[in-house]
C-alpha cells in the first residue's frame, strides 16, 4: 500500500527483512482495483450457451465462468441468483454463471465481441460502470470471486470450456486494454499452474508481469535482462534438474535406513521422476514423513515442474536469439513462448527482424524493407525442437492442442504466438482483434502449423488461404496503411512483395506437408 501510494522511499529497510532474496508477494494484482474504465459487461444468461469464450479472450482475467454447488447457490446474494442457469455437467449438480470483477475490467469489449449469444442476442453488452453499480454487480463480484470455490476436474482442460473453470494464475494484469499476449499467458496458468516455473525477458510482457507491487502471477516467475533470458531461463532449468539428481543419489544413499515404506515410496519416486501428479503426491507424503534431514532441505525439487521461457519478438528474434538458438540446440525438456507483435512494442514501435515487409515503424519509416525472419523455419531444422505457430482469436482450439503437445514433447519446445498490438493500428481498435487474427489467416498473412519431430510430422493447421483477399490487411492496419500516405508507388511495391513472400512460404510448407 505504501509503494502504491509512490511512498516506498520512506519504507525502511526493515521492512523486507522476511524477503532478503528479494522476492516479493505473488498475486498482489488484485489488490489493485484501478477502475480504469468507464465500462464493463452485462452479463444476461437468458441469451448465454456456456461457451466460455468470454473468459478465454479476456486479457485481464475480469471475466469468469463459476460453477455453484447447491450450498453456495443457497447463500448466493439475489443479484446472482437470476442469473444462474443449469450446468449442463453430467452427474453433478452444479449451476452457471459468469461473473465480472467491475473494477479490474479495462473495457476492451473483447468479450462482447466474441459473445456468440442466443438467436441474435448476446450474453455480454457493454454498459456504463455506474449503472452496473446500481444493479449490485459489485454485490455479484464480491461473491462470485471470493466466496464460489473452484469445482475441480469437472470437464477436460484441454478444451475452451473445461480450461476456463480453472482458476488462473495470472490475474488483473495492467497491460493495454485488450492486450493480446496476455490471454495466452492466462492460458498457460489455467492449463499447467504448480507445474509452471517462468523465467520473463524484459519488455512488456516483464512490465505487466510484475511491476512492484502489482504481480499478476502466483507461480514461480523471474526477470532477465532482455538480451539473456533464455540463458537465464535454461540456468534454471539446469538448475532444478541438478537438485533432483542430488535427490536423487540421497533417496539411493538413505534407502536401507529409512522405513521399508519410504523406501518403496523413495523407488516410485526415481521410477517415476517426470510424472506431475504422482510426484507432487509423493512430495506432500514425505512432508508427513521421517526422512533424512538433507532431503527435506530439497523437498521443494520432489514434484516435476517445466520451465516456461517467455518473451517478445524483440528479444527472441534479435536481441536474445543467439540465446535462444542455444538452448534450441541443447536438447533439455525445455518450453519457449514468443509473443510476437511483429515490433518492439515495449520500448516504442521499433521495427525487430519480425516485422514484416512494408510495415512501418521506427527505423523503417518507410516501410520495412526486409522479409521476417523466419523462426519456425529455422527451428524446425534444428534436431529434436517442437515448434508451433498459433493464434489465440484464429483458432482457439489448435491454440490448446499446441500448448499441450509443447508440454508434453520431451525437448525442447518453442510456441510462436501471435499476438494482436496497439503498435499494429487495427482499424476500429483492439476490440476488433478477434476478426484481424482470424482474418490474417485467411488470407494467408499468419499460417497455424505444427511439427514434431517424434513422428517427423509437419501439419499445416490453416486452411488454404485465399491470397486474393490478401490486400485487406493492408488496409486494416495503420502500420501499413500509413506507408500509402508517405509513399504510394513503394506501397504498392512492398504490398506485392510481402504477398508473394506469403504465398511462397505457404506453399513451401505444404509441398513439405505432401511429401511427408
Amino acid at each position: 500500500e505504501t509503494i502504491d501510494s509512490m511512498e516506498g522511499d520512506s519504507l525502511p529497510v526493515s521492512s523486507f527483512i522476511k524477503r532478503p532474496d528479494g522476492s516479493f508477494e505473488a498475486g498482489t494484482s488484485k489488490l489493485d482495483k484501478r477502475d480504469s474504465s468507464d465500462m464493463a459487461p452485462s452479463y444476461n444468461s437468458n441469451n448465454c450457451i456456456s461457451c466460455n469464450l468470454c473468459s478465454l479472450v479476456c486479457p485481464h482475467g475480469v471475466i469468469r465462468p463459476f460453477l455453484l454447488n447447491e450450498k453456495e447457490q443457497i447463500d448466493a446474494p439475489e443479484s446472482v441468483n437470476r442469473n444462474l442457469i443449469p450446468a449442463s455437467i453430467k452427474d453433478k449438480d452444479y449451476k452457471f454463471t459468469v461473473g465480472v470483477s467491475l473494477p479490474d475490467c479495462t473495457g476492451c469489449s473483447l468479450c462482447s465481441e466474441v459473445c456468440p449469444g442466443k438467436k441474435g442476442a448476446k450474453a455480454l453488452v457493454m454498459k456504463m460502470k455506474d449503472a452496473l453499480l446500481e444493479d449490485k454487480k459489485d454485490e455479484e463480484y464480491q461473491y462470485l470471486f471470493n466466496e464460489v470455490s473452484e469445482k475441480k476436474d469437472v470437464m477436460p482442460t484441454n478444451t475452451v470450456k473445461g480450461s476456463q473453470f480453472k482458476k488462473p494464475r495470472f490475474e488483473f494484469p495492467g497491460a493495454c486494454a485488450g492486450c493480446g499476449e496476455t490471454p495466452y499467458l492466462k492460458l498457460l496458468t489455467q492449463l499447467f499452474g504448480d507445474k509452471l516455473i517462468i523465467s520473463n525477458a524484459t519488455g512488456c510482457s516483464s512490465i505487466y508481469g510484475a511491476s512492484t507491487p502489482s504481480m499478476p502471477y502466483s507461480v514461480p516467475w523471474a526477470n532477465s535482462l532482455f538480451e539473456d533470458n533464455a540463458e537465464f531461463g535454461f540456468g534454471i532449468h539446469m538448475s532444478y534438474k541438478k537438485m533432483r539428481e542430488r535427490i536423487k543419489d540421497i533417496m539411493y544413499q538413505t534407502r536401507d535406513i529409512v522405513s521399508p515404506e519410504i523406501k518403496a515410496t523413495f523407488k516410485l519416486w526415481i521410477d517415476n521422476m517426470e510424472d506431475d501428479d504422482l510426484t507432487l503426491a509423493i512430495k506432500n507424503k514425505l512432508m508427513e514423513s521421517e526422512i533424512p534431514n538433507e532431503l527435506r532441505e530439497l523437498i521443494d525439487y520432489i514434484p516435476s515442474r517445466k520451465v516456461w521461457i517467455l518473451g517478445g519478438d524483440g528479444w527472441a528474434y534479435d536481441i536474445g536469439y543467439g540465446g535462444l538458438d542455444h538452448v534450441l540446440h541443447s536438447n533439455e525438456d525445455i518450453n519457449i513462448m514468443v509473443l510476437d507483435t511483429e515490433v518492439y512494442s515495449n520500448t516504442g514501435g521499433q521495427k525487430s527482424k519480425s516485422t514484416r515487409m512494408g510495415g512501418v515503424a521506427e527505423f523503417s519509416s518507410n516501410g520495412k524493407h526486409e522479409n521476417k525472419k523466419d523462426l519456425f523455419k529455422i527451428a524446425m531444422a534444428i534436431p529434436n525442437v517442437y515448434v508451433a505457430s498459433i493464434s489465440l482469436g484464429a483458432n482457439m482450439m489448435q491454440t490448446l492442442k499446441v500448448l499441450k503437445e509443447a508440454y508434453e514433447h520431451n525437448g525442447p519446445s518453442l510456441i510462436i504466438a501471435y499476438s494482436p498490438c496497439i503498435e499494429q493500428g487495427i482499424i476500429g481498435g483492439l476490440n476488433n482483434s478477434l476478426d484481424e487474427q482470424k482474418l490474417l489467416v485467411e488470407v494467408g498473412y499468419n499460417l497455424l502449423m505444427r511439427y514434431n519431430p517424434e513422428t517427423n510430422t509437419l501439419t499445416v493447421d490453416s486452411k488454404e488461404p485465399d491470397f486474393t483477399n490478401y490486400d485487406a490487411v493492408f488496409r486494416s492496419e495503420l502500420r501499413y496503411k500509413n506507408l500509402e500516405v508517405k509513399n504510394e508507388d513503394e506501397y504498392h511495391e512492398l504490398y506485392e512483395l510481402n504477398k508473394n513472400y506469403a504465398l511462397e512460404r505457404y506453399n513451401y510448407f505444404k509441398d513439405l506437408e505432401s511429401k511427408q
